[in-house]
């Protein structure tokens, strides 16, 4: 799970939370911290990312600017 959030960060703002459990990132699933580097590391500067976690039982969908 997500260990710690910058706080005032686009992700606390966008709703991440600490103990969330990180599915897929650009649709793309992210089963290892490896997966999710790769993944950022080739978005483009400046774009948003939508991110799929798991918390309390329920999968949620949240857009990181």
């Amino acid at each position: 799970g997500i260990t710690g959030i910058f706080e005032g960060g686009s992700a606390e703002r966008a709703g991440l939370r600490t103990g969330d459990v990180l599915v897929e990132v650009n649709r793309v699933a992210v089963p290892q911290i490896e997966d999710y580097q790769r993944v950022i590391r080739h978005r483009e500067s400046g774009q948003a990312s939508q991110f799929k976690v798991f918390r309390e039982g329920k999968f949620l969908n949240v857009t990181v600017p």
